[in-house]
């Protein structure tokens, strides 16, 4: 975002929202997935054995509703489920790739056509990556169409588009044509702990961190004051808890 800021160029950052990302791929797109990626089989055979007749309960208070059998999604609180999501996402964008490349003739990138570099993915936040409004609605559409199969969705309502370096030359829509929601100049949105606006700046960023690590500081106020607790071990704790206030706050 500076880079581009800096050179003035527009740069088109598309925050996907999936819709319960978790709990709504089919447990045939999770296998065929691995299974693209050449994951042996009896490794297959044992990931489809976890996910043979799953059952759950929902609780509520002292309520216990009756048994169910969950038949899609991957497993919450399971050691493997973010790694396995991780490579079923691999799956998907390589596919999103293949159709853009397939409808546009070219491949989408941002700064080096050489290393081209059109998405960033963690856990299940996603941003696609353009130059222009037209390559990513394309991408956005590919994007949907693939997902499809898959089971997968998106929260149309918190998926945005952040512009950096001008207005958006062109309105980017959905599959059905309607529009995304473009963060405006007095807007602003987080992304994993990041607050990002259309000015591309750091402060607001360095502003809110700063706000949140004062706020957890003030939280051991009492510790602080202490007069019985020695100065070097205040600053001990200072030191091991500024980072983990500060950067991820």
């Amino acid at each position: 975002m500076e880079l581009f800021e800096a050179t003035r160029e527009p740069l088109y950052l598309l925050f996907i929202d999936w819709e319960m990302a978790f709990d709504k791929i089919t447990r045939e797109g999770l296998i065929c997935s691995l299974r693209r990626l050449h994951l042996p089989e009896h490794v297959l055979s044992v990931i489809g054995n976890m996910y043979q007749h799953t059952p759950f309960r929902v609780r509520d208070s002292d309520n216990v509703s009756q048994k169910e059998i969950q038949s899609t999604g991957i497993r919450q609180g399971c050691p493997l489920s973010p790694y396995l999501f991780i490579l079923f996402m691999t799956v998907l964008m390589h596919d999103v790739e293949v159709s853009y490349r397939a409808e546009m003739g070219n491949a989408v990138h941002t700064h080096s056509a050489a290393d081209p570099l059109f998405d960033l993915e963690y856990a299940d936040d996603t941003v696609l990556m353009s130059r222009s409004s037209h390559s990513i609605t394309k991408l956005l559409q590919c994007l949907q169409k693939e997902a499809e199969p898959y089971g997968m969705a998106l929260n149309r309502a918190k998926t945005k588009l952040l512009v950096v370096s001008g207005p958006p030359a062109g309105v980017v829509t959905f599959t059905d044509n309607t529009p995304v929601h473009v963060v405006g100049d007095n807007e602003s949105l987080e992304y994993l702990g990041t607050v990002l606006n259309r000015k591309g700046s750091p402060q607001i960023t360095l502003t809110t961190r700063l706000a949140r690590a004062k706020q957890e500081f003030n939280k051991l106020a009492q510790f602080w004051s202490h007069a019985n607790i020695k100065t070097a071990l205040k600053v001990r704790v200072f030191k091991h808890f500024f980072t983990q206030w500060f950067y991820t706050a």
